[in-house]
């Protein structure tokens, strides 16, 4: 941490990585157990992440509700680009989010085309 010459804090994290990937598990109100959404893999996910080490590259973090649970199920990838969401996510997709990761050793590199078809929108455009 370092502060400027107008007194303001500058912070700064030690580990740095070049994305990180949110996944969506489902949140307390139980609507994403609805309309067939499979149920995301975390130990393959956590096993593939540990076997490849990619937390170096691209960090793993699960959370329980991003919404919106009608595309369940739901990831958000966080790059200094910005933020890229995916819906629908099958059981494929998350081996295809670990090799992306894997991909990324030396920094951020375009989604594959399948997950590249699962992106939406998460905002209403500003007027």
């Amino acid at each position: 941490m370092t502060t400027d010459s107008s007194c303001r804090t500058t912070l700064s994290a030690k580990r740095l990585r070049h994305a990180q990937i949110l996944l969506c598990e489902g949140g307390a109100c139980g609507n994403c157990s609805n309309g067939g959404t499979i149920k995301v893999p975390l130990a393959h996910l956590r096993a593939l992440w540990k076997e490849r080490n990619l937390t170096p590259q691209v960090s793993l973090a699960v959370t329980s509700c991003l919404g919106p649970c009608e595309i369940a199920n739901v990831c958000v990838i966080v790059t200094q680009a910005g933020s890229t969401w995916l819906g629908r996510l099958e059981s494929t997709d998350y081996d295809r989010l670990a090799d992306w990761a894997q991909a990324c050793a030396d920094g951020p590199t375009p989604l594959p085309r399948a997950l590249q078809a699962k992106e939406f929108s998460r905002w209403q455009a500003q007027r």
